[in-house]
């Protein structure tokens, strides 16, 4: 959920400091994309496998967000939170299109009003749940890298963009997500 940073026990601020590290990725094709474009050796591991894989010299950096960070306690092996902000995974309501048809039309909206509604309050829950996310990582001794040269890290992706996103509506799709900047 969120921005997804990169931490490592050394601090990276451009592309070329992670040139060569074995990054813990999600299990995927598209996640190995994404290392593979910022020059790290993928690994692909489940989540509670990073600590582990860290201290054994599997990995020697993770990406997730500072929440995922927290939660898993990954601040006990790595010491640099490095803010690359390189990729988001947004959060989404979801609804099954067949379910939706059933509903009457007065129930639709009173799904969709809350729905809009909803939005500002996770928002505001998610700000203060990353706050408190930082602060205990800081606590813990995390030093958070912020002067990192993102236009690095976006520009890498180019070659992942073009692997996967091919079909006119996911062109069209990535498109209206970059016009919401």
């Amino acid at each position: 959920m969120g921005l997804r940073s990169i931490y490592s026990n050394k601090p990276i601020r451009s592309i070329d400091d992670l040139r060569g590290l074995k990054m813990r990725v999600l299990q995927s094709d598209l996640w190995l994309a994404i290392a593979e474009a910022m020059g790290a050796r993928p690994t692909p591991l489940a989540q509670d496998q990073v600590t582990v894989a860290s201290r054994t010299g599997l990995i020697d950096c993770a990406e997730n967000s500072v929440l995922v960070f927290d939660n898993y306690r990954h601040h006990e092996v790595f010491k640099y939170f490095c803010v690359t902000e390189h990729a988001m995974v947004p959060e989404l309501l979801l609804f099954s299109k067949n379910r939706w048809e059933t509903l009457s039309s007065e129930d639709q909206s009173i799904i969709a009003e809350a729905s809009r509604d909803s939005l500002p309050i996770q928002r505001g829950f998610n700000r203060e749940r990353e706050e408190t996310a930082r602060e205990n990582a800081v606590a813990a001794g995390t030093v958070f890298v912020k002067d990192v040269d993102k236009t690095a890290f976006q520009n890498a992706m180019r070659p992942v963009y073009e692997k996967f996103i091919v079909t006119p509506q996911q062109k069209a799709l990535f498109q209206a997500i970059k016009a919401l900047r």
